[in-house]
């Protein structure tokens, strides 16, 4: 196996087989992203994904699971990804399920940007036929960063895409019968918008009706724009306390059935459940925790690895 850089993927993709198809992110450009800092996009040969998966067969017995990295691996022209998927099954009958990761952008489109080059097929959109293909050819999970309903906030961080466009790209998905799994970035408002980024956050997941919210707790690493921001005080981070009215008022205004998963060290508590079944018992959690008079335990003050 050969890996450019380091390598990122979802919690819950820990047990895959990591393969990279694309280098880097075709955006990067969020201002809170500390990813893919250290390489310039591109779309990798497609040869050399496919004998990668060869080499993969060679050395492991058994793969149920497999991630297609790096960022926006979905902005693949749809006869590369076509191709990933169609090997990998063959070479990997146990296989049972494939995931990447997908931006709104390239999912179903945003304003054209005349400041990069575009490059083999990107940046593109992929029509709901076209995920229909992929998903009935075996990709099985499109994780996508909703990361704010509030069009601020997406503006302040440069995530290059509105609220409408996320619930465009996360209702084409839904239509082309993937599950929906959205991240959150709780904080990402900063002390000014909180509860404003929390209240549109979840308009726009009513909006969309995922299936699966997994909400992750800002945390700034140094030298991203938005810590030099913060260094400045053009950034004032929400406090612990802060950071938890957010997600009782995100929980609050959610009124479609959606499975909550807290699965990142980030978060001040490990909330899971499903809404609106859990609700109470969650908001009670939060509030037993806000009674608390310090909160600055809640979570490591430094992490290594995110």
């Amino acid at each position: 196996m050969r890996y450019e850089g380091q390598i990122y993927r979802p919690p819950c993709e820990a047990r895959s087989l990591v393969v990279q198809a694309t280098i880097g992110c075709p955006w990067n450009r969020c201002t809170f992203c500390g990813m893919y800092k250290d390489r310039k996009f591109r779309v990798r040969p497609l040869d050399e994904t496919l004998r990668d998966l060869q080499a993969a067969r060679a050395a492991y017995p058994h793969v149920a699971s497999l991630f297609l990295a790096d960022g926006n691996t979905i902005a693949l022209p749809t006869a590369d990804l076509l191709a990933i998927l169609e090997r990998a099954s063959a070479l990997f009958p146990e296989l049972d399920h494939v995931g990447a990761y997908g931006g709104a952008r390239y999912l179903a489109g945003a304003p054209a940007d005349s400041t990069r080059p575009a490059g083999r097929g990107l940046p593109g959109t992929k029509s709901v036929a076209e995920l229909a293909t992929l998903r009935e050819a075996g990709l099985s999970m499109v994780y996508m960063g909703l990361e704010s309903g509030d069009d601020e906030v997406l503006r302040r961080v440069r995530k290059g895409v509105t609220s409408a466009q996320m619930i465009t790209a996360a209702r084409r998905l839904k239509e082309a019968g993937f599950p929906v799994s959205l991240y959150v970035l709780v904080g990402l408002g900063g002390s000014d918008r909180s509860q404003a980024h929390a209240r549109a956050t979840a308009e726009a997941i009513n909006a969309i009706e995922p299936d699966i919210v997994r909400p992750r707790t800002l945390y700034i690493l140094e030298q991203t724009p938005l810590w030099h921001q913060r260094r400045r005080g053009d950034f004032v981070e929400a406090a612990p306390r802060g950071a938890l009215l957010e997600i009782r008022t995100l929980l609050e205004g959610i009124r479609v059935p959606v499975a909550l998963v807290s699965d990142h060290i980030t978060n001040y508590l490990p909330l899971h459940g499903c809404l609106p079944r859990d609700r109470a018992d969650l908001i009670a959690a939060i509030d037993r925790t806000l009674a608390a008079e310090d909160l600055s335990s809640l979570r490591p003050q430094h992490f290594d690895h995110l």
